[in-house]
């Protein structure tokens, strides 16, 4: 029995990958032999279209070679300091996704550029931050947006107190320089 357990079970690396529905390889085991079309399995939700050389580990479906799925798909370098219990996926490039135990969300590109959702009512941004549509804060008690704002900065101006005017009130010019 644990020979039948120990042949059904091996080791192979990706030679290559399509995704095509689902995610098919082209497999070396650790005989050197290949195998084609290999489906490989994710956790669900998850994909990946996994690099050559990636690990995985080879299942023979009703003990044939000839019916082989693969699982996993780890490669060196792909793994961040996490807690037990924490999980996310990173690219070998170093864009990642981490969810960690205290509830917090971090979403990072290869530049280092990250979103945190802090589970507190903060996100931290490192990096610019590239808005192509309006800003507005404060959203549940006013409407105004970041652009009205600008406009009505550009458009005003004060009384000039003290100032004898005659019959008209003095008022300031309009800021310059504009904001934009």
């Amino acid at each position: 029995m644990h020979h039948m357990v120990r042949s059904a079970i091996t080791r192979g690396k990706i030679a290559a990958c399509a995704l095509s529905g689902r995610s098919l390889a082209q497999i070396t085991g650790l005989a050197g032999e290949t195998k084609a079309s290999v489906e490989v399995l994710h956790p669900y939700g998850w994909f990946a279209n996994l690099p050559p050389g990636a690990d995985v580990v080879l299942l023979q479906v009703m003990g044939t070679r000839d019916h082989l799925v693969a699982l996993g798909g780890d490669a060196l370098g792909q793994n961040v300091a996490s807690a037990p219990g924490e999980f996310g996926a990173k690219h070998s490039l170093g864009a990642l996704v981490h969810l960690t135990n205290d509830g917090k969300i971090t979403l990072q590109d290869a530049s280092g550029a990250k979103v945190v959702l802090n589970n507190n009512g903060q996100i931290v941004v490192t990096g610019n931050l590239l808005v192509s549509g309006d800003i507005t804060d404060n959203y549940q008690t006013q409407s105004e947006t970041i652009a009205g704002a600008r406009t009505i900065y550009n458009e005003h101006t004060h009384q000039v107190p003290n100032v004898q005017a005659g019959s008209s009130t003095p008022t300031t010019t309009i800021p310059t320089p504009q904001e934009v």
